[in-house]
């Protein structure tokens, strides 16, 4: 069984100052006005049903009362420059955009109704796209490590010494020993690491990179390891 959300209705008193307002503020397009009772537009995929009290609904199909809080969800890029450019249209600003504890930013505005609906900036996306010419920045390569040693009275800590083709092996510190109780097995192995991060200090000893790796809950593990054939050194593209 599939089912899919076919519209959004929105009840109405004037079906023309309804109509220039969406269009106005929401960016709302028009696919079919039957005034005086019915609109049906759209914002972007979603189809919103702009209605004004009709006589030939049937019993248990009436309209809901007019002004009040709309379960639609309006998502913006910029909250408050979303809410400065409504305002100097002259829309009723409810509550003021709001910080939200997960991340995100809220407001709600009215339509000429009183019809009211919650903006939203969900700053928690943000944070998990960047840009292209960010990804551009960073540099994976791979890299043969040459020597893998437990680093003292440390948990997971593995110091290695890994071959990029460079004049001299970089020191790359990693938390993978739970992984590998015998260190040794990883010697020799060709594995992707970021290359270019700036240098810090794990537990005394310097880290000029990081290591590739993926693991889950349940503690399965895997390295990733390109073709046996790629030279170290080699530009990840």
């Amino acid at each position: 069984m599939k089912i899919t959300l076919g519209a959004n209705i929105i009840f109405v008193s004037n079906l023309a100052t309804s109509k220039e307002w969406y269009e106005k503020n929401l960016g709302m397009k028009t696919l079919e006005y039957r005034p005086p009772e019915f609109l049906e537009m759209s914002l972007g995929e979603n189809i919103f049903y702009i209605e004004t009290e009709n006589p030939k609904r049937a019993e248990g199909f009436k309209e809901v009362k007019i002004g009040g809080m709309c379960s639609a969800i309006l998502h913006v890029e910029d909250i408050k420059a979303t809410i400065d450019k409504l305002k100097n249209n002259g829309v009723k600003i409810v509550v003021e955009p709001v910080q939200q504890f997960w991340g995100g930013c809220n407001a709600k505005i009215a339509d000429p109704d009183g019809n009211i609906f919650t903006l939203d900036q969900d700053d928690s996306m943000k944070k998990k796209h960047i840009s292209f010419d960010d990804f551009k920045k960073i540099e994976v390569k791979a890299g043969k490590i040459l020597s893998a040693e437990k680093i003292p009275d440390t948990d997971k800590l593995l110091k290695l010494s890994v071959d990029f083709a460079e004049l001299t092996p970089r020191q790359i510190v990693s938390g993978i020993s739970t992984y590998f109780p015998d260190p040794a097995l990883l010697v020799g192995k060709t594995c992707m690491f970021v290359t270019n991060l700036e240098p810090r200090m794990i537990r005394g000893f310097e880290s000029n990179g990081m290591l590739f790796a993926v693991s889950t809950a349940d503690g399965a593990f895997s390295l990733l390891e390109p073709n046996p054939t790629i030279p170290a050194g080699t530009l990840a593209k």
